[in-house]
């Protein structure tokens, strides 16, 4: 979820493969991006609404400006959605499934959880801050640039550069 205004909430919607958009005033939900009809896709790029479809979208942010990111599961990308013109297009495509994003306390910087770590969106690509590009599951920890993650599922920066990863495979 991630707030477009003070009265308009994103939702992922994985089971009508859309992202949606509720309005706090009225009770009402409507399709944001994807048609919201159920039908899993894999068309990424144009109008938000008409030519989009999405395979399993996980996670929304709005960075506060003119930009709506989703993380499509399946397909292992990110949506940029540009809320002035509409469109949408990829930002990047991951070798693993991208899940949450969310903002560090530098709010410039769109960070994500994925299957095999947590990483930070830097001109249109991945810079791991924990975990490797590699998809492996263990239980190693130690120096962040080697950890192994599987499945983090939340995070918090809690000082600048100090970050709190959930991690369900390692229970840490």
């Amino acid at each position: 979820m991630s707030a477009l205004s003070p009265n308009q909430i994103l939702i992922t919607n994985e089971g009508n493969q859309c992202v949606e958009e509720y309005n706090l005033d009225t009770g009402e939900m409507s399709p944001f991006a994807a048609a919201c009809n159920g039908a899993a896709g894999n068309s990424h790029t144009g109008n938000r609404i008409n030519d989009v479809s999405m395979h399993d979208p996980v996670g929304v942010l709005y960075d506060g400006g003119q930009k709506v990111y989703v993380s499509i599961h399946v397909k292992r990308k990110i949506l940029s959605i540009d809320t002035t013109t509409d469109q949408s297009s990829v930002l990047l495509t991951t070798s693993s499934s991208p899940r949450l994003l969310g903002h560090g306390l530098n709010s410039d910087i769109v960070y994500i959880t994925l299957n095999n770590g947590f990483a930070a969106i830097k001109d249109g690509s991945l810079e791991y801050i924990i975990g490797t590009s590699g998809q492996s599951t263990g239980k190693t920890v130690g120096d962040i640039s080697t950890t192994r993650m599987w499945y983090p599922l939340g995070f918090v920066e809690v000082d600048n550069g100090t970050w709190i990863v959930a991690d369900m495979e390692n229970n840490r």
